[in-house]
């Protein structure tokens, strides 16, 4: 089971308000998990609101971490988007003050149908994944953020729900996978609903914060808006905002918690903690935080005593006294890689700021070490994170790397765990379009002194740490997998994120494909939002070349045979229209002019003249990869590559997406397709002739199929390209 809560990071410094607030929330005991299918799924005004004004433990359960998703900001798709929306989740609750949940389910792309999603997921392993989460969290209610039923969603979102009310009968049930802890019966379970419902309970989840200086719609909107993967940056809300919430199971209640007592009173013993706590309250002074430590510590040691106080209470106060005492405790590392298991140089750093009494007695390091107070610097074998142990509380950090940006500042990063070397082919894929063998560019980097050997028969030998040398491998012709028997090295990096270092063996999937290409040879690419079907595109043998805003503002484009839009390019380059006119003449002159899906919904919005003639968009899409492609007799079918059925196996996660649904009759429609118990649709494929060239527009998924090397994608590409010439 994959289950992760907040990651390690430097704390972050708080104000005398944001203390008081974190004091005031020690006082509350209840908690609320909220329950949806993906990254960006989650209400972070609601979230904002039950952590910060409830002051309840709050949560959010996403099954999927998004890895079928699509990237508005990069190229990476599959597992390693999923990495990328891990954290932007993690940001997101580092901002709105709630916790982090996964289960095991995986994002396979959108889905029409509840019982298709069930089956890929595993309905009984992530049933167990969830109330295993139940178990833990221990929420006295329980939200979902999708109906249990149909509406304007699909296949993960209600699946999400079932299982979210499936979890919440299951966790009460003792019966039921004992093993994953204590039974455990929240209140009820609601429905987090869109729209207003005369059913529902209300509250408004936009309250303004006097001690924040914020309403929590301005709160959730730079929460909401770290999910920038997916393009959902949010406007703030600054006044009130309507929450309804229907009930689903549990008992019937006038708000959401109504009958749940949410203090200390509901754990036996506590009466001596909730009056230090009160007397910390009472007693609280906003220009010297270090004042509330001596009745802080009184609590801590009262807290450990009672037998029913809440883990979380526990860290919760000790992460309190320690930023009120102004302790700052530091695990620095001397490179941000090291070879596992090291060793690695670390620095330790412990101060207390204020007169406050507390005093720093060992750290232990996760490899064993432990050091008394004074040794700043020893070495580890790459400790993943140190205990700063302290006379009363203890407080944990990961050994990270920091460094100086010129343009940031202080930055800091996760230490990397490395092999002696790692190897990066320049393509994870090799396509043949005929009989020559390819070169194939590996570059070897090496993460320590003295590293020798070999790829593929090609040896190489590094002296220093840091160097790389290029090694040519000559590939035959063939499917299959080419391994190069070592692991690859990605990181990916963008600002609203850390670092992530993902290691993976060195693979290259080799493809054999029969291609015609026709008369077309050279090809404008226009960037979209990030795609890899431009370098696929040079795998068959096209001469491609990037169109930036300058070439198409300023460079002719008659010499090109084909230009390809990339996808989403509308949604992402508010500059394009401005070269429709330029791009309309190119095919009036005899070019063919691709345009790959862009989308039109509530988050993004096109032009109305991506053509020569008119035509909408919709979220029509059609998510069986292997539904039956039906084509009318057209020349697309036949030239240059004659197509059959065999060109449209093996495609993976979809055929297609955001086809259009109404067209100017000067569009043919030759491609219908549809998922089961649906009618056809046409709007995958429009083509039309203006002047001597040709227009079409596609929301076939060519961005995923290339990259993926499916032959059959590539034979009705070039058929595209060649259409009209």
């Amino acid at each position: 089971m994959l289950e992760l809560t907040m990651t390690l990071f430097v704390a972050a410094s708080q104000s005398s308000a944001e203390l008081y607030a974190d004091l005031k929330k020690l006082q509350v005991v209840g908690s609320a998990l909220y329950v949806a299918a993906h990254p960006d799924d989650e209400n972070t005004r609601l979230l904002a609101t039950l952590a910060n004004e409830q002051k309840v433990r709050a949560a959010y359960l996403s099954f999927t971490r998004g890895e079928g998703g699509q990237n508005l900001i990069g190229q990476e798709l599959g597992p390693l988007l999923g990495l990328i929306r891990t954290q932007e989740l993690l940001a997101a609750r580092r901002i709105d003050g709630a916790e982090q949940y996964f289960t095991r389910a995986a994002d396979f792309g959108y889905s029409k149908s509840v019982d298709e999603t069930l089956q890929r997921w595993n309905h009984d392993e992530v049933l167990a994944d969830a109330v295993k989460v139940v178990r833990d969290v221990k929420p006295d209610v329980i939200i979902t953020r999708f109906a249990l039923e149909g509406g304007d969603t699909h296949g993960h979102h209600t699946a999400s729900a079932r299982l979210g009310l499936e979890a919440f009968t299951a966790a009460a049930d003792a019966a039921f996978h004992p093993e994953l802890g204590a039974p455990w019966a929240a209140k009820r379970i609601v429905w987090n609903s869109w729209k207003e419902d005369p059913k529902a309970l209300t509250f408004d989840s936009s309250v303004f914060n006097p001690v924040l200086g914020l309403t929590y719609g301005e709160l959730a909107a730079t929460s909401r808006s770290q999910h920038k993967s997916q393009g959902f940056g949010a406007a703030p809300i600054h006044g009130p905002s309507p929450e309804w919430l229907i009930h689903l199971g549990g008992e019937p209640g006038k708000s959401l918690f109504d009958g749940v007592d949410l203090t200390w009173k509901r754990v036996a013993g506590s009466e001596g903690l909730q009056r230090l706590l009160d007397q910390a309250v009472r007693e609280w002074k906003p220009e010297k935080p270090a004042a509330a430590v001596p009745v802080l510590l009184k609590a801590l040691a009262a807290m450990k005593v009672v037998k029913g106080a809440p883990p979380h209470k526990l860290a919760e106060l000790e992460r309190l006294i320690a930023a009120c005492a102004g302790v700052f405790v530091e695990a620095s590392a001397s490179a941000f890689s090291v070879v596992a298991p090291g060793p690695l140089d670390v620095t330790l750093t412990a101060l207390v700021r204020t007169d406050a009494p507390v005093k720093l007695k060992e750290v232990r390091l996760s490899d064993g070490q432990t050091v008394q107070p004074g040794k700043a610097t020893l070495k580890v074998e790459a400790a993943p994170w140190a205990d700063f142990v302290f006379d009363t509380f203890t407080l944990r950090r990961e050994v990270q790397f920091k460094w100086v940006d010129p343009t940031v500042g202080e930055r800091y990063r996760s230490v990397e765990l490395l092999p002696g070397v790692t190897v990066k082919p320049e393509s994870a894929l090799l396509v043949f379009a005929d009989e020559k063998p390819k070169t194939l560019k590996v570059t070897v980097t090496a993460h320590a002194d003295a590293q020798s050997g070999e790829v593929q028969g090609q040896r190489y030998s590094l002296a220093k740490k840091g160097d790389s040398a290029e090694v040519a491998i000559q590939v035959k012709p063939t499917t299959g997998t080419l391994s190069l028997g070592a692991q690859t090295l990605t990181r990916i990096e963008y600002p609203h994120i850390p670092i992530q270092t993902v290691l993976a063996p060195a693979d290259v999937k080799l493809v054999k494909v029969q291609l015609a290409r026709g008369r077309v040879t050279r090809i404008g690419y226009v960037p979209g939002a990030g795609d890899e079907v431009a370098p696929s595109l040079r795998q068959v043998g096209y001469e491609v070349t990037l169109l930036d805003d300058e070439a198409l503002r300023s460079k002719p484009l008659e010499g090109y045979d084909a230009i390809v839009v990339g996808i989403r390019a509308y949604n992402v380059n508010p500059r394009l229209p401005s070269y429709r006119t330029k791009l309309m003449q190119y095919v009036e002159k005899g070019g063919t002019l691709l345009l790959q899906y862009n989308t039109k919904n509530r988050l993004s919005d096109v032009p109305p003249d991506l053509g020569p003639f008119p035509f909408e968009l919709s979220n029509d899409r059609v998510t069986d990869e292997t539904a039956e492609l039906t084509f009318d007799r057209h020349p697309l079918v036949s030239k240059p590559n004659a197509l059959g059925p065999a060109d449209y196996e093996g495609w993976v996660q979809e055929r297609g997406l955001y086809f259009a649904n109404r067209w100017d009759e000067k569009y043919a429609t030759p491609l219908s397709m549809h998922d089961p118990k649906e009618e056809p649709k046409k709007g995958a494929l429009l083509v039309a002739k203006h002047g001597k060239g040709t227009f079409i527009y596609t929301g076939l998924a060519f961005f995923r199929q290339l990259p993926a090397g499916v032959p059959g994608a590539y034979r009705l590409f070039a058929n595209l390209l060649a259409h009209g010439r």
